[in-house]
């Protein structure tokens, strides 16, 4: 199986099985145990910071501004009261149905619009648009002696937000709006799969499922605990990927190659293949060509080799396949 193959595997399972666990803490964990008010309580938030830090570390800003939207939302949910649901007062009918419309925009656009850095012009934008967005929120709710024109705002803003597109059977079964599970859902459809896209669609699901159990403690605790743990595993991941993975033809990458070279016992052989006049193959149809080329050959070289044997993109043209525990009679053969 191709390395590529086994980090997109482990892209989708990571994301699953943090859901998972999420689901038996909200089943297992009561409001007021002490394993939820000492350890659970403060997850979410721990987890956001840690993976901000090396978010920002590795350049991925995707990661960080989802990851700003984890701890918005821990704070958001953490002044709600506890009992389940959200009340029909100003903060829970404009900050909580704000949060569960801005929420996905946010993430499937920084998504989408791809690396432009955390501390530089565009990403201190992305900053900015953020606590624009959270101002906004807090003028429109704030204020128990607004005047009549903040009135009639937050009442403007409190039908929009609630809007209903279609019959209540649809929502009835949930806190979030309809707006906002629309946006849930389009984010799903919009987002393409690759190991960073796997942890915010995770992480998208575990925000929605957080907003779903708002009021309800170590449900909602849970599964922000999981959002950031999903988001935290993609950059490892990803990480991993561009440092040991071939982008090319998604076989091990030359770093890969010397790790595993180290773990080889005393009997193994080293195929060398190189590619007979490629410059010429590319300088006559081009490189694009030239690397649809290499991609289908590693997946022709991948495909008559052993389960136990390793290949490997050395270099440009070239592949070195491993055949470990064989003589050189055998790899004859």
């Amino acid at each position: 199986m191709k390395e590529a193959t086994r980090l997109a595997l482990m892209s989708l399972a990571a994301p699953i099985g943090l859901l998972l666990a999420a689901v038996a803490v909200t089943r297992t964990v009561e409001p007021g145990a002490i394993m939820y008010l000492g350890v659970l309580a403060y997850t979410p938030d721990v987890l956001a910071g840690l993976g901000i830090l090396l978010a920002w570390r590795f350049h991925r800003s995707r990661v960080v501004f989802a990851l700003v939207g984890v701890l918005i939302t821990s704070r958001v949910l953490a002044v709600i009261p506890q009992g389940g649901g959200v009340g029909e007062d100003v903060y829970g009918q404009i900050v909580y149905a704000s949060l569960v419309a801005l929420l996905p925009i946010n993430l499937v656009a920084f998504a989408l619009l791809g690396e432009k850095g955390v501390l530089t012009t565009r990403g201190l934008l992305r900053f900015g648009l953020i606590a624009v967005q959270v101002l906004t929120v807090a003028f429109i709710a704030v204020g128990e002696n607004a005047g009549p024109s903040t009135i009639q705002l937050r009442q403007f803003v409190g039908q929009v937000l609630h809007l209903r597109l279609i019959p209540a059977d649809f929502d009835v079964w949930t806190y979030l709006t309809q707006p906002g599970l629309m946006l849930f859902s389009l984010g799903f459809a919009v987002l393409d799969r690759h190991i960073l896209n796997d942890g915010l669609l995770g992480a998208l699901a575990a925000l929605a499922a957080a907003l779903h159990f708002v009021g309800r403690g170590p449900a909602s605790t849970a599964f922000l605990g999981a959002a950031a743990g999903i988001l935290l595993l993609a950059l490892i991941l990803d990480s991993y990927n561009m440092a040991f993975c071939d982008e090319l033809t998604g076989l091990p990458g030359r770093r890969a190659l010397m790790a595993e070279l180290q773990k080889l016992g005393s009997t193994y052989t080293l195929a060398m293949l190189d590619v007979d006049h490629f410059k010429k193959f590319n300088d006559t149809h081009g490189h694009a060509v030239g690397d649809a080329a290499l991609a289908a050959l590693a997946a022709r070289i991948e495909a008559n080799v052993r389960e136990s044997d390793l290949v490997a993109r050395f270099g440009g043209e070239e592949f070195l396949v491993v055949l470990c525990d064989t003589t050189a009679q055998g790899a004859q053969q």
